[in-house]
């Protein structure tokens, strides 16, 4: 659950104001949401889920277990996108400051 409150509040805080930098989040929590994006990645793609969405039938044209697949792999890609964003990126030095500093 503090994976979903993480996500959650990742969401709200981007939608609340785009010119504030983000907060980095705490690193052990943010461990944990990896580990609960693993699982919940493992389990969306094993044998229960797969079963479900393995029928003859059609959405728009297309099996359903290749439309769960092709929403379920980009939607997995957006929450890792998500997690990253938390994460402060260090402050490297850039071609220009290192020209001024050398003058």
């Amino acid at each position: 659950m503090r994976g979903l409150s993480i996500l959650l509040s990742c969401l709200t805080n981007q939608s609340q104001n785009r010119t504030e930098p983000m907060k980095p989040a705490n690193p052990i929590r943010l461990k944990e949401s990896w580990v609960l994006c693993f699982l919940l990645g493992l389990v969306m793609l094993n044998f229960p889920f797969i079963e479900i969405f393995n029928k003859p039938d059609y959405i728009f044209g297309i099996p359903v277990l290749v439309l769960y697949l092709m929403v379920g792999w980009p939607f997995s890609i957006f929450v890792i996108f998500l997690f990253t964003r938390q994460i402060d990126p260090p402050d490297l030095p850039t071609a220009r400051s290192s020209e001024k500093d050398e003058e």
